[in-house]
């Protein structure tokens, strides 16, 4: 669905015309922005969330050429999709999805004691 698609179904359901659906769909997105700028949450009941977070600053490093380079800290936006909408996306045919039974946790496997040496693993991979 595209954005005049929308507009249309809009207007359609709402029995509006097509300047005020336009309105309405414009608005929509400008008001979740001035919110989330104002570092308040957004949520849509049964369709989505939307959350400000910081990041702090960090190291990170230039793949490109290599050295570690300082990260400013920066603000963004974590986004969480509504169990419903989730649901619905998942659903095959129509069906809801059962929740998935918890599986018994498998033993620990043991590490090897012993580790190769180093001329043994790259005779190896010259194979």
């Amino acid at each position: 669905m595209n954005k005049s698609e929308l507009i249309g179904h809009v207007a359609m359901m709402s029995s509006i015309d097509n300047e005020t659906a336009i309105v309405a769909v414009v608005a929509a997105p400008d008001r979740i922005v001035s919110t989330l700028r104002g570092r308040d949450k957004v949520s849509l009941l049964d369709i989505a969330g939307c959350i400000p977070a910081r990041r702090a600053a960090r190291q990170g490093r230039n793949p490109r050429v290599g050295p570690s380079m300082q990260i400013d800290a920066s603000q963004g936006v974590r986004f969480a999709t509504g169990s419903p909408f989730a649901a619905a996306h998942n659903a095959k045919s129509g069906a809801t999805k059962a929740a998935p039974a918890k599986a018994a946790k498998a033993p620990a496997k043991a590490f090897a004691t012993s580790v190769a040496p180093a001329a043994a693993v790259t005779s190896a991979m010259k194979r």
